[in-house]
């Protein structure tokens, strides 16, 4: 495999093992704490929508008929509807809380509620009174008396919201380890994969410096290093060579000039010799 696909794949890994690995995670502690009932997922987007549905029109009767908010037996009628989406109904009149659902009877829960027009873009919110949690909804208005009217749709929260509310900065911190983790094995892996064979490039130039060239440099690898390993030793096979063959041209100079001294020593002589009988 090519360096270009290792890098390729290196890079793609760093995105998808943390996300798989962090997937898993979650789902293996939403499983050990929330159960298999819990992470019905289509379900709870269902509940939240019917939710959303009998709060926009609560919303619509303040506006169309906010009188009747008034009325204990109509405000009994809609807990009722309220109490089958598993929801509690509180009606507060100024400062006062005029209809309060049964199910809330023995909690607190109007010491915790948001004040008149404190409530921002009507979103959920949430809040804990004991050993309860709870998120609602709040909508503000004015009766026809021009007295000032919140209502409240109050629903204790799922088993998947108390997971999510209680451990999300362990969830958070769950996704660091795992990106710090991975992240870190697989560029060690990368790095180590790039950098061991350069330092044994490193270390066989070192060698050819110093004038060692009896050495082999060998590899598996059929990627870009591994070529780069076979045309080293290949130009490292062609330099010994090229010396070997450099000193033997050096004796073989030695020997011709030894050779050509001794035959010319001879004839020297004997002309030495003449030259001394002539005198």
């Amino acid at each position: 495999m090519s360096i270009r696909k290792k890098l390729l794949l290196s890079h793609t890994a760093i995105i998808l093992i943390p996300c798989i690995l962090f997937t898993v995670a979650l789902f293996i502690m939403l499983y050990a704490f929330v159960g298999k009932e819990g992470m019905n997922f289509s379900q709870y987007d269902e509940q939240v929508a019917l939710e959303n549905e009998f709060y926009n029109e609560l919303r619509l009767l303040t506006t169309s008929n906010p009188e009747q908010l008034a009325n204990p037996s109509y405000l009994e009628e809609i807990n009722r509807e309220a109490s089958l989406l598993g929801l509690s109904l509180l009606v507060r009149v100024d400062e006062s809380l005029f209809y309060r659902s049964q199910a809330l009877n023995n909690i607190p829960i109007e010491n915790y509620l948001t004040p008149f027009g404190s409530f921002k873009n009507y979103t959920h919110d949430s809040l804990t009174v004991g050993d309860h949690s709870f998120k609602y909804s709040q909508h503000d208005f004015y009766f026809p008396d021009q007295k000032q009217g919140s209502i409240f749709l109050v629903k204790e929260t799922s088993n998947l919201e108390s997971f999510m509310v209680k451990f999300h900065p362990w969830l958070l911190l769950l996704l660091l380890i795992v990106l710090v983790l991975t992240n870190g094995l697989i560029s060690f892996y990368v790095s180590r994969n790039l950098i061991n064979p350069l330092l044994t490039l490193k270390d066989a130039t070192n060698k050819i410096k110093e004038g060692d060239l009896d050495f082999q440099i060998k590899t598996e690898r059929k990627d870009e290093i591994g070529e780069l390993f076979n045309s080293f030793e290949e130009m490292r096979g062609q330099l010994n060579q090229s010396i070997h063959l450099q000193v033997k041209y050096e004796e073989n100079r030695k020997l011709l000039l030894s050779n050509i001294s001794h035959d010319l020593k001879t004839p020297i002589t004997a002309i030495k010799g003449y030259v001394e009988g002539i005198q």
